[in-house]
């Protein structure tokens, strides 16, 4: 990954810009982007009262809005549609692999003026029970394609980084520190990624905002139920006087010394030939969908519908298991590390999900949409 290079007038870990100014075109009515709020990683490494004690200062009634998990064409358009009618800046945490596949998108997110971040190369479920190597190695390799989708714009990747299902460990959080990103939690989801109707969604959201008063909203731009209730969130924002701040990057920082990626046979142990088989028409899909000319690149024309059969039946996901190497060890019985996976506490933050969905995402396996009930981020 990068190392951050700060600048040295900056004498504090968070400091606010002047709001910002002019009306927006052919929307007076707007919600608007009130300010910005810049993010020393010198200064507050670790941030959002779900994952850590520290939080952005924010005022009362003020919230930051953050987006996990693509770019998706298919949601990510009428999101940003949607951000843009309102002129409304967010930040998106970006997964390496739909990067790579969608770089349009990021691109797309970039020049509108959103804030773009690291969640990872692949989405691991368990990136907090995964070897320290191989964590590292998503944070790498998701910043890397990030990085390369954004070189056309200019536009540099923010020193923010998210932990999927927030299950951060602290020899993690001390390499990513260490590489100058800025560990970011939230404060409070909406349950967006679990199946409940939009109107709940919109209603969490509004309540749990209103109990703390302001914070970072969590919510993912991959999922249908986000697309719809986002006009009528921040509709509702504004209508109870709620403002949107931006979280941004210290001014003046520059991206040097790449650090370099684990060694190529730990790489090698990550991949299973399923990977190359099945990794499918989660971008063929999208790619098709109404209103998207996005096509997905060759190498993601593979991406199967792994969603589709999770999504089905549960025969219909062991009949695509029984596929993976992973039948040879189940036949001499169950894997320990597997076991202690599976077993692992749910964070406070998920106890809202009835049921977390049993297809674990290793690292290096697939890219998942998460229209089922998933891990939070």
């Amino acid at each position: 990954m990068r190392l951050i290079l700060l600048s040295g007038a900056l004498a504090a870990g968070f400091i606010a810009s002047p709001a910002l100014a002019g009306d927006c075109p052919g929307n007076p009515d707007a919600l608007g982007t009130s300010r910005t709020i810049v993010v020393d990683p010198a200064k507050s490494p670790r941030i959002g009262s779900m994952s850590y004690p520290q939080s952005l200062p924010l005022e009362p009634k003020e919230v930051v809005l953050t987006f996990d998990d693509g770019p998706l064409p298919k949601y990510t358009g009428p999101v940003l549609e949607t951000l843009a009618h309102e002129c409304v800046k967010a930040t998106f945490f970006l997964i390496g692999e739909m990067a790579k596949a969608y770089p349009d998108w990021v691109q797309r997110e970039a020049r509108a003026g959103h804030t773009i971040g690291n969640h990872t190369e692949h989405h691991p479920r368990y990136i907090d029970k995964l070897p320290v190597e191989r964590g590292i190695a998503e944070v790498v390799d998701g910043g890397r394609h990030i990085e390369e989708a954004l070189a056309p714009t200019g536009i540099k990747m923010a020193p923010f980084f998210r932990f999927p299902g927030f299950r951060h460990t602290e020899p993690l959080d001390a390499y990513i520190n260490k590489q100058g990103y800025v560990a970011v939690g939230a404060d409070f989801p909406a349950d967006d990624w679990t199946f409940i109707g939009p109107e709940t969604v919109l209603k969490r959201a509004m309540d749990r905002l209103e109990r703390r008063g302001s914070g970072i909203l969590l919510l993912h731009d991959i999922h249908a139920r986000t697309a719809t209730i986002l006009p009528k969130l921040l509709r509702e924002l504004k209508a109870r006087g709620y403002k949107v701040v931006q979280m941004v990057p210290a001014d003046g920082a520059a991206l040097v010394a790449a650090t370099p990626a684990p060694p190529a046979e730990t790489a090698a142990k990550e991949s299973a030939p399923q990977h190359v088989t099945t990794k499918a028409a989660l971008m063929q899909t999208a790619s098709k969908e109404p209103g998207t000319n996005e096509a997905a690149p060759k190498e993601a024309t593979t991406k199967a519908a792994l969603m589709e059969a999770a999504s089905k039946t549960a025969s219909s996901r062991q009949a695509a298991l029984k596929e993976t190497p992973a039948k040879d060890a189940a036949s001499k019985g169950p894997d320990p590390k597997q076991a202690q996976a599976d077993s692992a506490p749910r964070h406070r933050h998920t106890a809202s999900l009835r049921h977390i969905h049993r297809s674990t995402r290793q690292a290096a396996v697939k890219i998942s949409t998460r229209s089922m009930r998933d891990t939070p981020d």
